[in-house]
């Protein structure tokens, strides 16, 4: 039904939901659906698994049904669980092919002087991409810095509706990378701070090699 094949999630990923372990003072639904996101993502509940109920996931976490059915709502509308009237809520089964890669950066970077080298790279990873017959959809954010801490709304739509595979950062900063890592989507940064997803920057480094270049 809806291409969707019933099975259990007994025992292993049981366990593996079971694992969550609350951090205050994050909200609790915030939390399980971020769990359950790098659950799917990692492949550790598996396309098609059967999840429990709403009741049982609020027993097992020691919550309100309230509380899982507004975790599980932002993972149905990525296309992460399917739900079937009648039979419950499922894994779904997604397709991991790169066929998109969304590029954020600030506006100012296509506006300002000083961003030169930035656009270069932003060149060269249009043209790196399309050797690999890959769309490239830019993302640029008009907004101040400190209003950076939830995503554009058009970037949000085409990572739920699947019209991004991956997501390439050229401008991560503490105020926008915290939901950039959460996306549902194959990450990577170009940043000054340190992440295992980041591609380090190193300004001096960049400076002494660019002279170098020159002279």
């Amino acid at each position: 039904m809806n291409g969707v094949k019933e099975q259990t999630s007994e025992g292993t990923s049981q366990g593996l939901l079971e694992e969550l372990k609350f951090e205050r003072p994050r909200v609790m639904h915030t939390q399980i659906a971020d769990h359950l996101r790098q659950l799917i993502i990692s492949g550790q509940l598996p396309p098609h698994s059967e999840m429990p109920s709403t009741r049982q996931l609020a027993r097992m976490w020691n919550t309100h049904i309230p509380t899982v059915h507004k975790a599980l709502m932002p993972l149905v509308k990525e296309g992460l669980l399917v739900r079937i009237n009648g039979k419950g809520t499922f894994v779904g089964q997604r397709d991991l092919r790169l066929r998109s890669v969304g590029v954020y950066a600030p506006t100012e970077f296509l506006e300002q002087p000083q961003y030169t080298p930035r656009r270069a790279i932003m060149s060269v990873l249009h043209e790196q991409l399309a050797a690999k017959r890959l769309e490239t959809r830019l993302y640029l954010d008009p907004r101040p810095e400190d209003l950076w801490t939830d995503p554009l709304e058009s970037l949000q739509t085409d990572v739920a509706n699947h019209k991004i595979q991956a997501l390439i950062s050229l401008r991560a900063t503490h105020a926008n990378m915290l939901w950039q890592q959460k996306m549902p989507v194959a990450y990577a940064c170009l940043s000054s701070l340190k992440s295992p997803t980041c591609v380090m920057l190193d300004t001096r480094e960049f400076v002494r090699l660019s002279v170098e270049r020159l002279a």
